[in-house]
């Protein structure tokens, strides 16, 4: 769980549930302008649809004292880079929950700075902690024909893998109150399952 305490230490909580707020709000959004494309070709438009909303709105996002925002350029594409002396974000939409996404060259030299390998795990020292920033990648979306997102998990990928760290940090787990206002107001979100308790007979 190394990954996942050292980023909640280094970003604050309020930030996340800005984040939280833009996936939802982008993945309506997206759902929303595909319904103008031919019906074939609805589902296929959600996925750059849904990056076109996520990002602006990443870039412009009110930022926390001491972390700034860029646009990278890539010989493919562009993507938005939060960033503070600790730790960097980036974000990628997918239609469901994985435990590896392919490898690029940005995300792999990212990854090499600060995520914590096997061998630090295993309390060996492997980096100067001054020169080290911990990579989080954002992975946001969900179901196509979804209208809200069912998926927001900050990961934390390997180095020279495209697989993740075991630890994770689900922000609809983080922020339930967010993702269940969403959900209130749409009519066609489904209603979240939840386990309640029941009460122990009495003398137990």
């Amino acid at each position: 769980m190394h990954n996942r305490k050292a980023f909640l230490d280094a970003v604050p909580r309020q930030f996340l549930s800005r984040i939280l707020r833009i996936i939802f709000e982008g993945c309506a959004s997206a759902y929303d302008k595909a319904k103008q494309y031919p019906k074939e070709f609805e589902l296929d438009a959600i996925p750059p649809l849904r990056r076109l909303a996520v990002e602006p709105m990443l870039q412009d996002i009110q930022l926390p004292p001491g972390f700034r925002s860029s646009l990278i350029e890539t010989p493919s594409t562009h993507y938005t880079k939060i960033e503070s002396d600790v730790v960097v974000l980036t974000a990628l939409t997918r239609n469901v929950r994985r435990n590896w996404v392919r490898r690029e060259p940005y995300r792999e030299s990212l990854a090499n700075d600060g995520q914590t390998d096997m061998w630090a795990l295993l309390g060996y020292d492997t980096q100067e902690e001054d020169t080290k920033r911990l990579y989080g990648l954002l992975i946001y979306g969900g179901p196509h024909n979804k209208r809200l997102p069912t998926v927001a998990d900050l990961v934390f990928p390997l180095p020279d893998s495209g697989y993740f760290a075991d630890d994770k940090i689900d922000l609809m787990k983080e922020f339930p109150e967010i993702a269940a206002s969403y959900e209130q107001q749409d009519p066609q979100a489904e209603p979240r399952l939840r386990v309640v308790a029941k009460p122990k007979p009495v003398g137990e």
